[in-house]
């Protein structure tokens, strides 16, 4: 990967994370890929795992229609949830291939060509990749074999990938999530008993630091993880459907808990980010099957809880929405009725949300 290469609109990087959006592979909506979201230069860029397990990236100038499409793979190259990040001067993609493989792309700018490179062979990659770029390194955190945690990491304006384990077998249960906080790495996984585990290793160094956030049966969904403010932050969704926030201040031990929302409101894993000011969180509600957002103002304990979109206008398996920072914009995807991918946006300032289709049949939401 050669970030000294030109870039053309690419100046501004902001936060990504997972989404998931009704399969359209062989044109049945079985269990749901997906669909993450991030933000480049003021615009919205989705990667979506479409028809026949190909790999498309759509992007959008913030309420500036229509959405334009790139194919980065083509049919049978993708599997699970992609992962889409700003690192360096590039867009790239993290996905699980064919065969338990995973797979990195990555471009230069938009319509400037995507490149391929694998990132771990056969039999290494059991769950979707989460990506994101850590000091100076692109890293991925996925389940390896077993049930283990694996993390690879490629140094910027390098080709060769490092892997290193994090965590060893009947360690996670489903995809674990990565992400920098402070100068360290830090990833978030649920365990096979349903606890929530905190791994974390400085930047720069090989050792790996675990931590037991949460006491087993607490969540079955995956968790999500991100800074804010001067801490880490996990979300979950619980064993009883609610909706838990974790923090722990930079260079402290103790994790806090705050209760986001109540039994039987999320139907979802959840995800987590820093729009404005504010930690902003969005996930599967209950029992409209909307979106539902959440919001805490910096140095407040208050969460205020909004509804996105109308009953029924969000459809699909675990991880269906995904909230993200464009600007000053909140965005979230999530996956609609007919196989359709809705993006919602809001400004900051404001409290009305709009609502564009991305992919599927009709131009409106």
């Amino acid at each position: 990967m050669d970030t000294n290469m030109p870039v053309r609109n690419l100046c501004r990087y902001l936060i990504v994370a997972t989404v998931a959006a009704a399969s359209v592979a062989a044109g049945s909506l079985a269990p749901a890929t997906a669909t993450p979201v991030t933000g480049i230069d003021g615009g919205a860029v989705v990667v979506v795992a479409g028809k026949g397990h190909t790999l498309d990236f759509y992007s959008q100038v913030i309420n500036e229609s229509p959405w334009s499409r790139e194919q980065v793979a083509g049919k049978g190259t993708t599997y699970g949830t992609p992962a889409v990040a700003a690192v360096g001067n590039l867009i790239t993609v993290a996905a699980q291939g064919p065969d338990h493989t995973l797979s990195f792309y990555w471009e230069p700018g938009y319509r400037q060509g995507w490149h391929h490179e694998r990132v771990a062979g056969r039999g290494t990659t059991y769950s979707s990749p989460s990506l994101t770029q850590v000091g100076q390194s692109a890293v991925i955190a996925a389940a390896g074999a077993g049930g283990s945690i694996v993390f690879y990491w490629q140094a910027l304006g390098t080709t060769t990938w490092h892997r290193e384990q994090v965590a060893g077998r009947r360690s996670v249960s489903g995809a674990p999530s990565i992400a920098q906080v402070g100068q360290s790495a830090v990833i978030a996984a649920t365990s096979p008993g349903k606890a929530v585990d905190f791994y974390w290793q400085a930047i720069g160094s090989r050792a790996w630091n675990p931590e037991r956030v949460a006491r087993r049966g607490t969540t079955g969904f995956a968790p999500a993880v991100t800074q804010v403010g001067n801490a880490s932050a996990i979300v979950v969704t619980t064993t009883a459907h609610a909706i838990s926030y974790y923090w722990q201040t930079i260079g402290t031990s103790p994790w806090h808990l705050e209760r986001v929302a109540g039994k039987n409101t999320a139907l979802s894993a959840p995800s987590v980010s820093v729009v404005g000011t504010s930690a902003a969180i969005a996930a599967l509600g209950s029992p409209k099957r909307n979106i539902h957002f959440y919001w805490q103002a910096s140095g407040s304990s208050r969460w205020n809880a909004e509804q996105v979109g109308t009953r029924g206008s969000t459809v699909g398996p675990p991880d269906v929405s995904e909230v993200v920072a464009v600007g000053q914009t909140a965005v979230i995807l999530g996956s609609a009725p007919h196989q359709a991918i809705d993006f919602y946006w809001q400004a900051t300032s404001a409290s009305r949300w709009h609502c564009e289709r991305v992919v599927g049949p009709g131009a409106r939401c």
